[in-house]
Parts: structure tokens; C-alpha cells; sequence
């Protein structure tokens, strides 16, 4: 796990810009096709710290007394409700969508029936198999 410090909210900030920014940038790099597969509903594994994360990528409403809350795919974030061995129960949170790697609602499921205990090896075959059938639907969608 990485822990940052820092002298000064100001420097927090910042740091937290930097992040935001790289990841926007990133995001904007995945293919057309890719991007346009996250989606509320959208089912994913992520890693963190050595912790196999699953989640679902939920819809978000913005605060219609916020200005300044706007919902905007293109910022490269997401809500979310993620779940883990160390969170079964699960929580509502924040993920860059450049970590989001989808697997399908079956596998999902099974995550869940297993209580998220699930070998890397198997959460990379199950990624593998959800992102060729983005693709082929993707494909298939364009004629």
C-alpha cells in the first residue's frame, strides 16, 4: 500500500489534482470502444494494495442545488459499489474508470458466492473472457 503525507492541505490538494489529471489522461487514451463499455451496471475487478476489489459501476445523480455537481463520464471517474474479502458487505465509493476491468454478471455473482475470495489467475481469465465479448458486441453493434 502507498501512504502519502503531507505539510499542508494545499499540498493534499494538489496532490490529489495530479492524480485526477494523469487519470483523466489515461482514460482518454483507452480505445473508443472500451470507454464507451462503462456503463452503469457494468460489473469489474480491480486490484489495490495486493486486494482483489469487485464492484459494480452505479448511476450517479447529481445534486440539482450543486452548480458545480455535474455528472461527467469524460472526468474518468466513477461511483461505485465495491466489495472485498476485507468489505463483503460492500460500500459506495469513487474509482478511476482506467482501473475498472469488467467481468460479466455471472462471474460477478460467483465472486460473490466464493465471499470474494477468488485467485488472481482465475479474475484474469474471467477479465480476458468479459473483454472479448465487449469487443465482439462492439463489433457486431457497428456492422
Amino acid at each position: 500500500m502507498t501512504v502519502a503525507s503531507f505539510d499542508s492541505l494545499d499540498e493534499m490538494f494538489d496532490h490529489i489534482e495530479r492524480q485526477n489529471l494523469r487519470a483523466r489522461s489515461l482514460f482518454e487514451d483507452l480505445p473508443q470502444w472500451y470507454r464507451d463499455s462503462l456503463r452503469p451496471g457494468l460489473c469489474y475487478a480491480t486490484e489495490a494494495s495486493g486486494i482483489l476489489i469487485f464492484g459494480e459501476l452505479l448511476e450517479r445523480v447529481p445534486d440539482p442545488d450543486d452548480p458545480e455537481d455535474v455528472d461527467d463520464p469524460r472526468d474518468g471517474t466513477a461511483l461505485v459499489r465495491a466489495f472485498s474479502p476485507c468489505c463483503p458487505e460492500g460500500e459506495v465509493g469513487n474509482t478511476y474508470l482506467v482501473n475498472v476491468r469488467p467481468i460479466t454478471r455471472e462471474r460477478f455473482d460467483e465472486a460473490r458466492s466464493r465471499g470474494w475470495q477468488v485467485e488472481a489467475d482465475v479474475v484474469a481469465s474471467w477479465i480476458e473472457e468479459a473483454l472479448i465479448l465487449l469487443e465482439e458486441a462492439t463489433r457486431s453493434a457497428r456492422g
